[in-house]
């Protein structure tokens, strides 16, 4: 009987990872990322950096970069971060914290 319940756990997981993967592009448009963000271009595949690996490096960085939903798991990452551990993943901690304050809301930068 705790066997099919874990599968059963295991399988309703697994159909909400793909769900919202799928769902992802409409939770960037209601939750998205203030500031300025970096985004990472697509590169061109050319026989030289698909040889040398230059070409899978980049690949990965921009599919990191464009994976659908990001915003809101980076939100909700440093929340937490905030929240439980009173740790800012911001490299200007101090400047934050005394000036503009975080609040559970969220970040205004």
């Amino acid at each position: 009987m705790k066997q099919s319940g874990r599968k059963l756990h295991g399988r309703l997981c697994f159909f909400l990872l793909l769900l919202y993967t799928l769902f992802g592009k409409v939770t960037d448009k209601y939750f998205p990322i203030n500031g300025v963000t970096a985004e990472k271009e697509r590169s061109k595949a050319t026989v030289k950096s698909i040889f040398d690996g230059t070409y899978q490096q980049d690949m990965s960085q921009y599919m990191l970069s464009a994976m659908p939903g990001r915003d809101l798991l980076v939100k909700t990452h440093n929340q937490v971060l905030y929240s439980v551990f009173h740790v800012s993943s911001n490299r200007n901690n101090g400047i934050v914290d005394t000036i503009f304050g975080m609040t559970e809301t969220g970040f205004p930068l």
